[in-house]
């Protein structure tokens, strides 16, 4: 097993790799790069997979006033593995629960059980964001 060193890590030349908690981190960054493009900047697509709900939660939160209409929202481990109602699911509802954003699914990999599995399957759920009126 090889833990890869951050000069092992390939990204695109527009890609910053940041260490850290996302309620720690993700302030500072979009701080950052509000002040590069003078504007608080939309969020058009997110994909958020922490697997846990303080990480979901804290993006949804931090991000969430980004979100325009048409933002596409792809959550890895939504839903169907053992206690997942206390995860990613449970912050979204959260989010929404205090919001206007509507969420309008378009796709899925993997297949949605019934029952779930033992173990984490591979599977994302997309969404793409509209606001309801009033």
């Amino acid at each position: 097993f090889h833990v890869p060193n951050e000069t092992d890590i390939l990204v695109p030349s527009n890609v910053v790799l940041v260490k850290g908690l996302f309620i720690d981190t993700l302030p500072i960054q979009l701080r950052i790069i509000d002040r590069k493009h003078q504007c608080r900047t939309p969020v058009s697509f997110v994909h958020i997979d922490c697997d846990i709900y303080d990480g979901a939660r804290d993006i949804l939160f931090l991000l969430g006033s980004r979100f325009v209409p048409g933002t596409i929202l792809v959550f890895d481990e939504l839903f169907n593995y053992p206690s997942y109602e206390k995860h990613e699911i449970k912050a979204l509802f959260e989010f929404l629960s205090g919001s206007n954003l509507r969420l309008i699914p378009i796709g899925t990999s993997g297949n949605i059980e019934l029952k779930p599995a033992q173990d984490i399957a591979v599977q994302s759920f997309a969404f793409v964001t509209d606001f309801e009126e009033g």
